[in-house]
């Protein structure tokens, strides 16, 4: 059973990184061998790679970030809002303290 892989930056895997083939269409070659592109391209879908390095596939984020396998993790971050203190709970305990010593 598969499962749902995260980057070390907590976005969602989403794919591998792929070396595709194309052909861009050309209308001539100029004496200097640079080529007058004609528009288009034809891709080659069914040589398409996966991209490794080091031997390792490449996957990625949904941001696209490129990240091996071992850089992965099965569990998703814990989220920033569920750990975060209140500030604003955290600033009227400190209000109150304010007014304490005021009115003294």
């Amino acid at each position: 059973m598969s499962q749902t892989w995260y980057s070390p930056n907590g976005e969602p895997i989403t794919g591998t990184l792929e070396t595709i083939k194309g052909r861009s269409h050309i209308s001539g070659i100029s004496a200097e061998g640079i080529p007058e592109h004609s528009g288009g391209t034809e891709v080659f879908y069914d040589e398409s790679r996966t991209v490794e390095r080091d031997g390792k596939l490449v996957f990625l984020d949904d941001a696209g970030g490129e990240w091996t396998f071992d850089q992965l993790t099965s569990e998703p971050p814990e989220d920033e809002d569920e750990t975060e203190v209140d500030d604003d709970a955290e600033n009227e305990d400190e209000d109150d303290v304010d007014d304490d010593a005021e009115n003294e």
